[in-house]
């Protein structure tokens, strides 16, 4: 089973550190399913240069990840946001220069309960200016159903 979804437009947070749904990247998982998933994502006008983010899993499930965050003009541009983590407990960070680019891979189980898993997100620390996770964005899911 392969799953691409493909943001289509830009989403925004303004003065906003709770992690909300990005309805684009909601979908349906089968019971007793085995996978990865995978994130590649441009960040604009990144507010107070921080982003924060989750995972909500179907009943039972259980997954880990990691996400890091690509900086611009920063001789260390590589900087991870929760490495290894818990998929519904997530990272954040707050970045000296602003993010560019976003890329996560994790792992995800399901139990015998199928259900929809989403992907929330905001600013780590609230701004004014917004943090906007740009359409063209795409989030893969490869795996199977045991």
């Amino acid at each position: 089973m392969t799953i691409t979804i493909h943001k289509e437009t830009d989403a925004t947070r303004v003065n906003d550190a709770t992690p909300t749904e990005d309805t684009d990247f909601t979908f349906e998982l089968p019971a007793n399913f085995t996978g990865n998933i995978y994130l590649a994502a441009l960040v604009g006008n990144s507010g107070a240069n921080s982003f924060k983010w989750k995972f909500e899993l179907p009943e039972g499930a259980t997954g880990i990840g990691t996400m890091t965050a690509i900086r611009q003009n920063n001789p260390n541009p590589i900087q991870n946001i929760g490495n290894g983590v818990d998929l519904t407990a997530g990272g954040g960070y707050n970045l000296a220069v602003p993010i560019t680019r976003l890329d996560f891979f994790g792992y995800i189980k399901t139990t015998e309960t199928a259900g929809t898993c989403k992907f929330l997100w905001s600013q780590n620390t609230a701004s004014a200016t917004p943090t906007v996770l740009e359409a063209g964005a795409t989030m893969t899911i490869i795996g199977e159903t045991l």
